[in-house]
């Protein structure tokens, strides 16, 4: 079995899965492909990429600057990032997080280690990769147009792609059944569920596709994420043993009609 399991959405669309629990999605026109994020870079991603995409010219954007998302970078030539996450590109967070991420998921899903051991799976790079600001609304990718959407709150520079054709929005991480805020760039919550509240007032979008599930949402989630979040109280939360990042980690959890999500967040974060 290969590293990555990919899914073919139809309309030219196809999501990529990796073993670590994350996924980028490839958008395919008539004369550009794009691809949505890169993931943790092992495995040979550009491979797959140039499989399915036939040789279009590509489009690389990342949604935000974490490891998960980012940390295949390399096996591209440039690729494109809101500016307010460069600097966490080019000043080593990413690096910070990505050491800690591997620290605790080897500890916690032995799994992993092979990953770690087996330096193969990482391709060399093969580029010096040019980060480039996203600062384009949009991209003709021949007979589809693809839209950005600034949505800072997991990061200051985390957008998502809203793609018409199949009515669907890949939030990245920006709207999330498991919602990550526990480092110092996640807004607080308040702020968080206001974005939420203009995000779902959005006509002409029926569907999510967000990172860590293959599985797609209805555009109603936005809403009720945006209670979801309003619900969370200190009291209503417990310490988790996720990694330690600026702080004690709390989490909150529900049981809700789109399954089970969570929260992690810090203290500071609750209001």
């Amino acid at each position: 079995m290969g590293y990555y399991k990919t899914y073919d959405l139809g309309n030219g669309v196809y999501t990529i899965h990796e073993m670590l629990g994350v996924g980028c999605a490839l958008i395919l026109g008539k004369e550009k492909a794009l691809l949505i994020d890169t993931g943790y870079g092992f495995g040979n991603l550009r491979k797959e990429v140039t499989r399915l995409s036939k040789g279009l010219p590509l489009v690389v954007v990342n949604t935000h600057a974490h490891c998960d998302h980012c940390y295949g970078n390399s096996q591209f030539e440039e690729v494109y990032v809101h500016p307010a996450d460069i600097p966490s590109l080019e000043g080593g967070k990413v690096k910070e997080q990505y050491d800690m991420m591997m620290g605790y998921a080897s500890k916690k899903a032995p799994f992993v280690l092979p990953l770690l051991a087996y330096g193969k799976l990482r391709p060399k790079p093969k580029f010096k990769t040019k980060i480039k600001p996203l600062d384009f609304s949009e991209l003709d990718l021949g007979g589809r147009v693809v839209r950005f959407m600034e949505f800072p709150g997991h990061t200051p520079g985390s957008v998502m792609v809203l793609d018409e054709a199949t009515k669907t929005i890949f939030a990245g991480d920006a709207v999330n059944a498991g919602i990550f805020l526990f480092f110092d760039e996640g807004l607080k919550l308040s702020a968080y569920a206001s974005r939420l509240d203009e995000l779902a007032k959005l006509k002409g979008y029926d569907f999510l596709r967000i990172s860590h599930s293959t599985e797609q949402l209805p555009f109603g989630f936005v809403a009720w994420n945006a209670g979801f979040i309003r619900r969370i109280e200190v009291a209503k939360c417990e310490k988790t043993d996720f990694p330690p990042a600026l702080g004690e980690v709390l989490l909150y959890q529900e049981q809700g009609p789109y399954g089970d999500c969570k929260a992690f967040l810090l203290k500071g974060q609750i209001g």
